[in-house]
């Protein structure tokens, strides 16, 4: 399981653990599985996906842009 925190500059978004989480890249749409490698990259405009086991997926709006951040396997996303 991936730790997971999506915020933005007025609250949080997400805070729970899921399988993937799969995001809008500026080259285009990637996947996180767990023990991924470190990664911080951009996000664009689009639909973050998030998998879980217990639950069905959840879809969270990027309105603008923003940024992934993978380290220590926890994901954080920062959205504008």
């Amino acid at each position: 399981m991936i730790p997971t925190h999506i915020l933005t500059l007025q609250k949080t978004l997400y805070k729970g653990e899921v399988q993937s989480i799969t995001a809008p890249g500026t080259e285009g749409q990637f996947t996180i599985l767990p023990h991924h490698l470190p990664l911080l990259t951009n996000i664009q405009k689009g639909v973050i996906v998030l998998k879980s086991k217990e639950h069905e997926p959840q879809f969270i709006e990027v309105p603008d842009r923003g940024i992934f951040e993978l380290a220590d396997g926890q994901a954080t996303i920062l959205l504008a």
